[in-house]
């Protein structure tokens, strides 16, 4: 007994309560994960008795979780239901966006992506525009969609900055200009009226390589996101690492360089200043204001102000020799910033983002080099290294699958061993 006088009773009330939310949960992730499965399998994987998985099971049917999948005729013995999770009960949104693109998709419960809506625009875009451009993303992927608000559970936010998850605030974003203190959270729950979920985007697109892409397998994965700015994200087999504020992974804000550009965090010599999309265009122009002769300005329809870093990824394809110098630095620096990651992470993979696909062959052999000279030998003893699988939507699949993880998490049953 718990307490004493009226206390007792409420204590081994709530002690049964949780425990009966934690069950139904186990046999709802035990579905989730092995289905279709028989009531038989399910008391095998949870140890659980017959009668509650039976009674708890029928209460999952009933809340329209859980659907029959035909029957098991495998083996001579009496033929047994399957049950698997109703994929179409519930529906999240995901939705990553950074200073050039939104990408907003809905996904139902077995993480199919039924529809999916995709913004490119210039960067350069303000604080108030990228945040029109987002509602604008969310609103027209539902419509597309063509579904009932009411199977909608929540919205996945993967944001490019700082992130407060608890007051569910944008707190600064280094590739947005004015971006700062931003209430995601209360501004998308007032117009789409569920709840919603913020990240970095960084850490949604390393749970979605974990989950369904390069990554799937691998205990310690380390995710590198490049564009606008350069993040890394860091799984465990306990899940993401965050570090005690949330702040872990800032990769684009290490020092690398004594006296370099000035970066928008306030700092100088970050890493996102000399190798980022926006530095790699920016070394191309200011080259070629300086007179370096170039393929770089022919790809930009003949002005420099327009050259984009895609436009040095080209050139160098063709054997520029300014764009294959400025790619050599880059890979340069992104080694140098990548192998203090791997000595600080100690990751089993490393895996990057697919911006850098189109001239993987270009980077990558520079890059692993790097890594390999630069941090210590036990560390990258067996290091794999990959690119994403998951294309641009990486992003806004690790926020939707945020969303759904929410659905099926279980409760922490913290019950005394006296009780």
């Amino acid at each position: 007994m718990v307490g004493f006088g009226h206390w007792a009773v409420p204590e081994r009330q709530n002690t049964k309560s949780l425990r009966r939310a934690y069950n139904k949960a186990l046999i709802l992730n035990c579905i989730r994960t092995c289905g279709p499965v028989s009531r038989t399998q399910i008391r095998t994987h949870t140890r659980l008795r017959m009668a509650s998985i039976t009674e708890l099971v029928r209460e999952l049917v009933e809340a329209g979780l859980v659907i029959e999948a035909g029957m098991n005729g495998a083996g001579r013995g009496r033929k047994q239901v399957l049950l698997r999770v109703n994929a179409g009960h519930g529906l999240a949104v995901g939705v990553e966006f950074d200073a050039d693109h939104v990408i907003a998709l809905i996904a139902d419960l077995d993480m199919a992506v039924v529809a999916r809506h995709i913004v490119e625009f210039p960067l350069g875009q303000d604080k108030d525009a990228i945040l029109a451009k987002l509602i604008e993303g969310v609103r027209d992927v539902i419509l597309s969609a063509g579904i009932d608000r009411a199977r909608l559970i929540g919205i996945g936010i993967a944001d490019p900055g700082l992130v407060d998850r608890e007051r569910g605030v944008s707190v600064l974003s280094s590739t947005i200009e004015g971006w700062r203190s931003v209430p995601l959270r209360e501004i998308f729950e007032q117009e789409f009226s569920v709840p919603v979920q913020m990240e970095e985007n960084t850490r949604t697109k390393t749970l979605a390589e974990k989950r369904f892409g390069a990554g799937r397998g691998v205990g310690h994965l380390m995710f590198i996101d490049f564009g606008p700015g350069i993040g890394c994200g860091v799984a465990t087999p306990n899940g993401l690492f965050r570090g005690s504020g949330g702040n872990a992974g800032e990769l684009g804000h290490t020092h690398v360089m004594d006296g370099g550009p000035v970066c928008r965090c306030g700092s100088y010599g970050c890493l996102e200043t000399v190798a980022s999309l926006p530095a790699i265009a920016r070394r191309a122009t200011e080259a070629i204001g300086q007179g370096a002769a170039s393929s770089i300005r022919d790809l930009a329809g003949g002005d420099p102000a327009a050259i984009t870093a895609d436009h040095v990824f080209e050139a160098a394809r063709r054997g520029d020799k300014l764009a294959l110098g400025i790619l050599d630095e880059t890979s340069r620096y992104l080694g140098m910033g990548i192998a203090n990651a791997v000595n600080l992470f100690n990751p089993e993979m490393v895996v990057f983002d697919a911006r850098l696909a189109p001239v993987q062959d270009l980077l990558f052999e520079a890059i692993e080099n790097t890594v390999k000279r630069q941090a210590l030998e036990a560390s990258t003893r067996g290091l794999r290294f990959a690119v994403s699988e998951l294309g641009q939507e990486a992003g806004a699949l690790g926020a939707a699958a945020m969303v759904l993880d929410s659905v099926f998490e279980i409760p922490q049953l913290d019950i005394p061993d006296f009780v």
